[in-house]
């Protein structure tokens, strides 16, 4: 059975008020390069610098770095 919720999404929560302040869409990240039914993002942790983050899932052959910048406009 699958436990992965199948969301391509990251919410950013504000951490005093619990408020969803951002969304990021990672389908780019978890179509191009993992497949299969089991290998849903499920490991997200905060690097010392602002706005980088490891990103890992279930069966993933690789940990991603990213960093989050906000869009213009």
């Amino acid at each position: 059975m699958d436990n992965c919720s199948r969301t391509p999404f990251i919410a950013a929560v504000h951490p005093r008020t619990g408020q969803v302040t951002d969304v990021v869409d990672v389908t780019r990240l978890t179509c191009d390069h993992v497949r299969g039914p089991l290998t849903c993002l499920n490991g997200i942790a905060a690097l010392p610098e602002p706005g980088h983050f490891l990103l890992t899932g279930k069966q993933w052959p690789y940990m991603y770095r990213v960093r989050f910048t906000a869009e213009p406009g």
